[in-house]
């Protein structure tokens, strides 16, 4: 389960990231969390269901339960929250990955404007997605004779017709779903991502976050991903926190031209006369940087450690 939940915990680790790097924006993220364990009550093949918005489902796959309770968190979300977006990151198909592979996140959604940021964020943030089509012909897949809707289409475009579903639970509210099952967990280090969570789709977010109006700290430069940047490359690791979030963990930047050293937000840079901290600079595990030996930049004398 540490792979399937990786989609709420993007969600968290967006709005960790954006308070980090300093975005001015009202943020919510909803996480539905469930039991997924088989029992005496647990649904069935056949049962059908009514959702929080009141259509009802008739399941054909046990299996695809992500998406269920994905529909009523947009729901909630849409009627307690009214926002003027909203995206949503899960695993949810296999048939993502055999579309798309470990490459690329599938992304879809209901509004051409909000697609087209999206799209302009990837390019930018080096974290790849490509759009997928929800034609409404799509819809006639996952249209059911028993309840209104199925929660499986087939084997035809099953990550379409999944994010089909999850369509007719965003209302009209602009809405952007992202497949991330093929993205979510990294098996072998590449890209600069050690094996494991990849932290998919933070850095995007974090892109389309900040070009969206939430301007970080004046004194402060920010990469296209959002991670604070100041100077020079001086080969230091990330701190633990954004290593945590899913950024390279070698300090290697991911689709970006000049590899670049990372700080907290907020603290401008130290260095004078364009010198750059000596190359042992280290990060604490709360994200400070800490300097051995230190340059003399900013007051400090040669060989003291600030």
């Amino acid at each position: 389960m540490k792979y399937d939940m990786a989609g709420g915990a993007g969600m968290l680790a967006t709005l960790r990231a954006a308070a980090a790097t300093g975005i001015r924006r009202n943020l919510v993220a909803v996480v539905p969390c469930v039991e997924n364990m088989p029992s005496g009550t647990a649904y069935r093949p056949g049962d059908v269901l009514r959702m929080m918005s009141g259509k009802t489902v008739e399941i054909l796959s046990t299996d695809a339960e992500g998406r269920l309770i994905l529909a009523d968190a947009m729901t909630y979300t849409v009627r307690k929250y009214r926002p003027k977006e909203m995206l949503d990151a899960a695993t949810l198909t296999g048939a993502c990955v055999v579309a798309l592979g470990s490459v690329n996140i599938g992304m879809m959604g209901n509004d051409e404007g909000m697609l087209s940021r999206m799209k302009a964020a990837s390019a930018a943030s080096g974290e790849k997605a490509w759009e997928l089509p929800l034609h409404e012909e799509y819809l006639e897949q996952i249209k059911s004779d028993i309840g209104e809707l199925k929660n499986v289409g087939g084997a035809e475009a099953g990550a379409i017709t999944a994010g089909r579903f999850l369509q007719e639970f965003a209302g009209g509210t602009p809405w952007v779903h992202f497949d991330i099952a093929g993205t979510a967990w990294v098996e072998k280090e590449k890209r600069g991502y050690p094996p494991g969570p990849s932290g998919a789709p933070v850095r995007l977010l974090v892109e389309y976050l900040s070009s969206r109006g939430g301007r970080p700290h004046s004194r402060t430069n920010y990469a296209p991903w959002g991670t604070v940047v100041m100077g020079k490359w001086t080969g230091a690791p990330l701190p633990y926190e954004l290593r945590s979030l899913g950024y390279p963990h070698d300090g290697k930047v991911v689709g970006h031209p000049t590899p670049v050293r990372t700080a907290l937000p907020g603290v401008p840079s130290r260095r004078k006369g364009g010198r750059a901290p000596h190359s042992r600079t280290k990060c604490a595990p709360w994200g400070t940087l800490i300097m051995e030996p230190w340059t003399g930049a900013d007051g400090g004398a040669e060989g003291e450690t600030p």
